[in-house]
């Protein structure tokens, strides 16, 4: 009796065994199968990093680490491009994603932004831009992208550009050229950083043909009174080729927070995954503060805009557009909408594409 249930025993244990090794080794293939499946899969025909698609991450740790030494995700990308020797080639960026395809070819690239329609707006700019707000940048080609970008299409118009925009920029560069007096005056001969000193005039510009006198700060004006009352003595001056740092005065917190909102938007672009990000900095106070502040002052100058607007004083960009709502709420027979958000956020975007169209061309 005892032998014949050491040998059942035995055979039971012996079974166990066996089907604890089939388990395992089926969880094993099945693994492995999945970790294949989700490697990254390369375009046929176009170059790409082989050792990219051994990785669950891609190219993503190598593009990381440039992004966090020089902050630039186009230096990185055109780094790819010359390092597979080819104008167009793939990275992989997002972990269980298709690849991006880069394009370094201008004729082909202006072939199809402006005459492609089977190409449209990239995900990955909308996901990254939609701490905007609901403008026009977020959304692909359709109604809702052509009804929003009615609203500033006056603000790329040469009589707006001529009558405006052109003022505002030589008004402020007058306001540079008398800081970077004041500063060689204090250096005696060194050199300085302007780069500090471009960036607020940038911001100066915008806000001006933005809200014109209706919004008085400045980021420039208090830089340069402050440097008006300093004398060579209150500088600090190191060797003829060493730069000279001058102290820099705090700008008013809705300057700043438009100063900074860009940077937010590059780092949630080149995130991993944009959407976590966003939401993640959505529930940190310093976001808060920021687009709370922005949000403020909008609904303040767009109350401002509106009373010149119904007095026939339009000159500002906001005017521009309450003026265009305005016409297009009498064509479409219904009451204007000046208090939406969504105009508010158009108005922002307005300011940043003059930053980044007007002023670098």
């Amino acid at each position: 009796m005892s032998i014949s249930y050491r040998i059942i025993s035995n055979f039971h244990d012996a079974s166990t065994t066996r089907e604890s090794i089939a388990a395992f080794l089926a969880v094993t293939l099945v693994l492995c199968s999945l970790y294949q499946w989700l490697l990254p899969k390369p375009a046929p025909g176009i170059a790409y990093n082989p050792k990219a698609t051994k990785s669950l991450f891609g190219d993503a740790p190598s593009m990381i680490k440039e992004v966090c030494v020089t902050g630039e995700f186009r230096v990185w990308c055109a780094k790819q491009v010359k390092q597979m020797n080819s104008p167009i080639c793939q990275v992989f960026i997002r972990p269980f994603s298709k690849p991006w395809i880069l394009l370094a070819d201008f004729r082909e690239s202006k072939d199809i932004l402006t005459r492609r329609r089977e190409f449209d707006k990239s995900s990955f700019l909308a996901q990254g831009m939609a701490c905007m707000g609901s403008f026009h940048g977020i959304y692909t080609t359709g109604d809702k992208f052509r009804s929003n970008r009615q609203l500033i299409q006056d603000l790329m118009t040469t009589t707006f550009l001529n009558n405006h925009v052109g003022p505002a920029i030589y008004d402020k560069a007058l306001e540079v050229m008398k800081l970077f007096d004041l500063k060689m005056e204090l250096t005696n001969g060194r050199p300085f950083s302007v780069k500090k000193d471009f960036e607020y005039a940038s911001l100066d510009v915008m806000l001006e043909f933005a809200f014109g006198k209706n919004w008085v700060h400045t980021a420039t004006g208090p830089q340069a009174e402050l440097l008006g009352k300093m004398s060579a003595s209150d500088v600090k001056l190191g060797a003829l080729d060493q730069p000279v740092n001058f102290p820099m005065v705090p700008i008013v917190d809705f300057l700043k927070s438009v100063y900074e909102a860009p940077e937010i938007v590059e780092k949630t672009i080149n995130a991993i995954v944009p959407q976590l990000q966003t939401w993640w900095w959505s529930k940190q106070s310093w976001y808060k503060e920021i687009f709370n502040e922005k949000e403020r002052i909008m609904k303040e100058q767009v109350a401002m805009g509106l009373r010149n607007y119904r007095s026939g004083n339009v000159k500002t960009g906001i005017e521009h557009m309450l003026e265009r709502e305005g016409t297009r709420a009498e064509k479409e027979r219904r009451d204007p909408d000046f208090d939406s958000e969504v105009f508010r956020d158009e108005v922002k975007f307005g300011y940043k594409q003059h930053q980044n169209d007007g002023l670098t061309s």
